[in-house]
């Protein structure tokens, strides 16, 4: 679907991205999961793309509702569809409602980046004392990495499973 909409086939891209929703639903039913909210997001664009306000608001609305349920208000993935909410509002030049959204995704982009900050902070120490052979202390800042990814995306995002496959990883290579 992105590929489509970068190259304006809006009808091809609208398929594609329905096609993604169904099969997020068939595979994790109504249940909140990353990977339906995605699909709700990308619908969203997509339909804001092409000036389909209504549509896509209703569909970041959807997405927003679930990000919510997995990481909380101030989320990392919750700001981007404030934002997007906000420039649809925008568009439609409904400018309270645009202002409210885009102040919630200010916020809420402030509260992901400085915890991610500190996040990859933590994970980058873990790195420098497994270096030097310090398996304690490496181990003591990747698990604070690990809850910080987990406090900010929530526990079973697929952003925390990645974070944590990823140190594990270079904890492989590194031994």
């Amino acid at each position: 679907g992105d590929l489509y909409a970068s190259k304006n086939k809006f009808l091809l891209a609208l398929k594609n991205y329905q096609k993604y929703f169904e099969i997020s639903k068939r595979v994790y039913g109504e249940e909140p999961n990353p990977n339906l909210g995605h699909a709700y997001h990308s619908l969203g664009w997509l339909y804001l793309k092409f000036d389909q306000y209504l549509l896509a608001l209703d569909n970041f609305k959807k997405g927003l509702d679930i990000e919510m349920k997995i990481s909380g208000r101030y989320g990392p993935q919750t700001g981007v569809i404030y934002f997007y909410i906000a420039w649809a509002f925008h568009a439609l030049k409904k400018y309270p409602q645009a202002r409210e959204y885009y102040t919630e995704s200010v916020i809420a982009n402030t509260k992901a980046t400085k915890e991610l900050r500190v996040c990859d902070s933590f994970f980058n120490m873990s790195i420098i004392f497994k270096e030097f052979g310090d398996d304690v202390n490496a181990l003591d800042f990747k698990k604070k990495s690990i809850m910080i990814y987990n406090k900010v995306h929530g526990k079973n995002h697929q952003m925390s499973h990645n974070a944590a496959q990823n140190m594990a990883v270079i904890d492989e290579e590194k031994d």
